[in-house]
């Protein structure tokens, strides 16, 4: 069973309120999670995404010189550390990822239950 679920309104808030309104995550575990992020401009908004990524990821982004995509990737790598959190039950500054020998991101060992995977829909 796939379920779409959308993060599109107010920065924090909202989604928020989406999570908690949304069915248990523990009584989906079988199922397939699907997630459509809108993906925003506003300068408070990247602002607020920016201080969710790690020292790395910043340092990444920040190497980019197209505005456009720098903000593009600041926002996918925040939402998708936003969403491992929720589903960890962690704090998105604590989510740590890795990437296997195929390019496939994966949580440490603790967490080696969720699967996950991101991807670009342009």
């Amino acid at each position: 069973m796939t379920f779409l679920l959308k993060a599109v309104r107010s920065i924090i808030n909202a989604v928020e309120a989406d999570w908690q309104n949304s069915t248990s995550v523990d009584a989906l575990a079988n199922c397939t999670h699907l997630w459509a992020i809108e993906l925003r401009q506003s300068p408070d908004y990247l602002a607020v995404l920016n201080q969710w990524l790690s020292l790395k990821e910043r340092e990444r982004t920040n190497r980019i010189v197209i505005t456009r995509k720098r903000n593009y990737q600041i926002q996918s790598k925040a939402w998708l550390r936003w969403l491992l959190a929720k589903y960890t039950k962690s704090s998105v500054n604590k989510i740590s990822y890795y990437y296997g020998q195929r390019g496939k991101p994966y949580l440490d060992s603790e967490s080696r239950s969720l699967q996950f995977n991101a991807t670009d829909s342009g």
